[in-house]
Order: C-alpha cells, then sequence, then structure tokens
C-alpha cells in the first residue's frame, strides 16, 4: 500500500514545487534531496555496508529524479516525460531483479 506513495510521492511533490523555480537550482535540490534521504533511511535502519549494485541503483534514481525535476522547471514535457519513463524503467528493472 506505501509502494504507490514512494513511487509517485516525489513526482508530485516536484511537479507542485518545481514549476516557476530557477531550473538548474532545482534540479540539484531536488536530486540532493532525494540522495539524501536515500542516506538517511540506511542509517535509520542500521546498514553498516551498502552493496556496490545498491548504491549504483540509488544513484541512477537520484539521476533520473533531477532529470525529471529540470524537466517540470524549464517546462520542457520531453525531458520531464524522459524522466518519468526512466523511473519506471529501473523500478521494474528492479522488481524483475535486473538491477
Amino acid at each position: 500500500m506505501l509502494y504507490p506513495i514512494l513511487i509517485s510521492g516525489p513526482f508530485v511533490a516536484s511537479w507542485i514545487l518545481a514549476r516557476g523555480r530557477p531550473e538548474t537550482r532545482i534540479a540539484l535540490l531536488a536530486a540532493a534531496g532525494l540522495g539524501a534521504a536515500f542516506v538517511l533511511d540506511w542509517g535509520s535502519v542500521g546498514v553498516r555496508v551498502v552493496p556496490i549494485r545498491l548504491v549504483l541503483h540509488r544513484f541512477a534514481l537520484v539521476g533520473i529524479f533531477g532529470l525529471f525535476t529540470l524537466g517540470v522547471a524549464d517546462e520542457n514535457r520531453t525531458l520531464a516525460g524522459a524522466g518519468m519513463v526512466l523511473w519506471v524503467a529501473v523500478l521494474v528493472a528492479t522488481l524483475f531483479g535486473l538491477v
């Protein structure tokens, strides 16, 4: 029940907050915020060693989220759409064990 919120929540928040803001700054802030959330999540559950595959996966998600936010702030539907498609593709690949 919580998974759909985790998938769509950052995008909804980005869509609401990024419109009309400086493109580069808001994209960097969004990516940094998601990256910080991943690190805080690992720390809160007591993870000491993070597998490199998981780090690369999360790094890809951070970059994709920054791309989406850049597209929203720049009002570029192509960038925003590419970010959404890549986000879903990476998450689906995770579900099938490809990542």
